[in-house]
């Protein structure tokens, strides 16, 4: 079809041609997937770490009953605390929950937690924090049975994790810092 901005009959160069209707595809901008057809669940498992304690901290303000202030504090030296949501203004020294984000590409497994756990264990040793009321793991992708099987008993997960302590050439006894495996097993 010729034509161009003087009109359809006046030939200036210019060749207008007929385009396909775009398929569905076409619609994610090179990606091969559109927006409106990711569901918010394969959504949140494109974040980042950083935006996914971003979106676990904006979630933890919209919890019932409402906690009085929330925080993120993600990042070294955080001791274990990614979230804190706090039940009263007292922050660490009154009730508070824990909220661990980990965005892994896998479901967590107990090798997973029981690093993060211990930073807990040993964050309230160091009096950083009061023990949380409720410590969570959050994660897009869940977590396997065998960690499942760990965190829904307190005999086993107390078990796995002084057998993590006192194995030998165990990397999660480095994790304690100044504390002492005794110590932490008494806690």
């Amino acid at each position: 079809m010729r034509g161009g901005p003087l009109g359809p009959d006046h030939d200036d160069g210019v060749v207008l041609v007929e385009l396909p209707q775009p398929i569905a595809l076409d619609q994610g901008a090179g990606t091969g997937v559109g927006p409106s057809e990711l569901s918010p669940a394969k959504r949140i498992r494109l974040y980042n770490d950083v935006e996914w304690e971003e979106f676990v901290l904006e979630w933890a303000t919209s919890l019932v009953p409402k906690y009085e202030q929330v925080m993120r504090s993600g990042g070294a030296n955080d001791h274990g605390v990614d979230v804190a949501g706090f039940g009263s203004a007292a922050g660490f020294d009154g009730e508070w929950d824990c909220y661990q984000c980990k965005h892994y590409g896998h479901a967590l497994l107990p090798g997973d937690a029981y690093p993060e756990i211990l930073k807990i264990v040993c964050g309230t040793i160091g009096r950083h924090y009061t023990w949380p009321r409720k410590y969570r793991f959050v994660a897009p992708n869940g977590y396997s049975t065998s960690l499942a099987n760990v965190l829904h008993s307190p005999t086993n997960l107390k078990a796995g994790l002084v057998k993590q302590l006192t194995t030998a050439k165990n990397v999660l006894a480095k994790k304690i810092g100044t504390l002492t495996v005794s110590e932490v097993l008494a806690f």
